[in-house]
């Protein structure tokens, strides 16, 4: 019991910014805890932990895919209109672009590169086919700039609440 104890202890000590790294790590200790002493009460506890943790588990990986899909889509959708044969607004289009990159980065900060990425790359590679224009790889500029900018406001509000 004091070695559970512990180790409950030292898990709080060392990830305190991982929340659903924390509930993971809860739901070994629990059963340790469980099998260490048994009894319906802490099982009770152990499961009801198991289900948040594969709930937070869901919510996170879709989330993730949700944003990386949406910014796929825009990416494609600005990279079709920029690349039409009446278009000739670069300014609009890396305006598009930074607003999608910002959306998808706001919706997940964990990884904003792969969401600028996934966002701009799409421009300079239909023009590059299209054109061979390599001076299109500046959309990824924007994409950057409003991935990370989206990722550090979502972490700046969420340490505000």
């Amino acid at each position: 019991m004091n070695i559970v104890l512990f180790l409950r202890s030292g898990i709080l000590a060392q990830n305190q910014n991982v929340k659903n790294y924390l509930v993971l790590n809860f739901v070994v200790v629990d059963i340790i805890f469980s099998v260490s002493v048994i009894s319906r009460n802490h099982f009770f506890i152990f499961f009801t932990k198991f289900i948040t943790c594969i709930r937070n588990f869901i919510r996170m990986k879709a989330r993730w895919i949700i944003s990386l899909v949406v910014s796929i889509v825009l990416g494609l959708i600005i990279a079709k209109i920029d690349t039409g044969p009446h278009w000739d607004d670069a300014g609009i289009s890396m305006i598009m672009i930074f607003s999608a990159a910002l959306l998808c980065g706001y919706l997940s900060p964990s990884k904003p590169w792969i969401v600028a990425l996934t966002c701009g790359i799409w421009i300079p590679l239909f023009n590059i086919l299209r054109s061979s224009n390599y001076g299109s790889f500046l959309a990824l500029v924007p994409a950057f700039i409003g991935a990370f900018l989206g990722s550090f406001l979502k972490s700046t509000l969420s340490r505000l609440n």
